[in-house]
């Protein structure tokens, strides 16, 4: 059997436990690569490992709250103690009830439009997407530099690029992710570094299933792409994968869209059907 894309490779998923970092962490594995999942809920990252495990990957659990510095750097740490080394950082966590609501639905969210936030909400959504974004890139750039190099793949969204009514504090995070995926690359570009960024667009997951039902907004989200059917948590391990493999090898600092096409419709009437 020939060797996987990740063979060997020490990757780390951020926010695998359930969703897009779990479907990353679990393809990851099929490719070879020795995986730390890592989360909030230990039951559900148990859970992952073990379907790794038993389908014959390498995987093991860390538990990690992205607003705590210490428990990002221990992260990195615990991952170099348990399997010697890190060669790939996916950085996917993100704290969903703060930007969509999580389950609770989209009501239940504390980010807003930028009149109507408050001191108190704006700090409690930037201290694990901002601070924690800071905390996770330093404690792996760290090591990178220190041993060799490895891949950094950032999991940004379509909003860092496009307005949205509501999710200013979302947006600013990930435009923050966007630039420093850019500056990292030049920066450690000759440390053997790569960073680059996959820029989700709307993806089918536990967060989003109120809004698809949804009679008025669930046909709303369905046209703005342009694909026959919303993403899936699996349609983003190729673009991961991509990246944090050899073969992107002369690739970095790039930030690229994974949207089925919505940073490319034009969003008009369907004048040949007003015609028809």
């Amino acid at each position: 059997m020939s060797k996987g894309r990740l063979q060997d490779k020490v990757a780390i998923v951020t926010g695998s436990t359930k969703g897009i970092g779990e479907a990353i962490a679990t393809g990851f594995a099929r490719e070879g690569a020795k995986v730390v999942v890592c989360g909030r809920n230990t039951a559900k990252g148990e859970t992952v490992v073990k379907e790794i495990v038993e389908a014959g990957g390498t995987a093991y659990f860390i538990q990690f709250d992205l607003a705590d510095e210490q428990s990002c750097t221990e992260l990195i740490r615990r991952t170099v103690e348990h399997f010697g080394g890190l060669d790939v950082m996916v950085h996917n966590a993100h704290p969903t009830e703060h930007t969509s609501g999580g389950d609770a639905g989209y009501g239940a969210k504390l980010a807003d439009m930028i009149g109507h936030i408050t001191t108190k909400n704006w700090h409690e959504v930037n201290l694990p997407t901002y601070h924690g974004l800071f905390w996770i890139l330093r404690a792996t750039i760290q090591h990178m530099e220190a041993h060799g190099g490895g891949s950094i793949v950032n999991i940004s969204s379509m909003v860092s690029l496009q307005g949205m009514v509501g999710v200013d504090i979302h947006t600013a995070t990930k435009g923050a992710m966007n630039a420093l995926t850019r500056s990292i690359a030049v920066e450690y570009g000759k440390k053997n570094i790569r960073c680059n960024a996959v820029v989700l667009g709307l993806v089918a997951t536990g967060g989003t299933a109120l809004l698809e039902a949804d009679p008025v907004i669930g046909p709303q989200m369905a046209s703005a792409v342009v694909t026959d059917r919303l993403g899936l948590p699996k349609d983003l391990v190729g673009p991961a994968l991509f990246f944090a493999s050899d073969d992107s090898w002369y690739v970095t600092g790039q930030c690229l869209g994974a949207d089925g096409g919505m940073s490319v419709k034009m969003f008009l009437p369907n004048f040949d059907a007003a015609t028809a």
